[in-house]
């Protein structure tokens, strides 16, 4: 099972209760229509190289192309 993280996004009570009422209306919740759009943001960017004041970890690169082309595969298939 992959990790899974916590990311805070502060909103304002008008883009919070717009997002609430986006999940009601698609039927899930908030977090789960945040991560759907953050999938198609991946397919639509692609791969991205870190900065290059971090360290370079090539295997990792490859696993993070993979999953950029896994998500993308899974988006065109839809």
């Amino acid at each position: 099972m992959k990790h899974r993280s916590l990311v805070s996004v502060a909103l304002t009570e008008d883009e919070k209760e717009w997002l609430r009422r986006k999940a009601h209306w698609e039927g899930g919740s908030m977090a789960s229509l945040l991560r759907e759009r953050l999938r198609y943001l991946i397919a639509d960017e692609g791969y991205l190289r870190p900065p290059d004041d971090e360290p370079q970890d090539f295997g990792y690169e490859k696993e993070m192309m993979q999953f950029v082309l896994k998500v993308q595969s899974e988006l065109e298939a839809e």
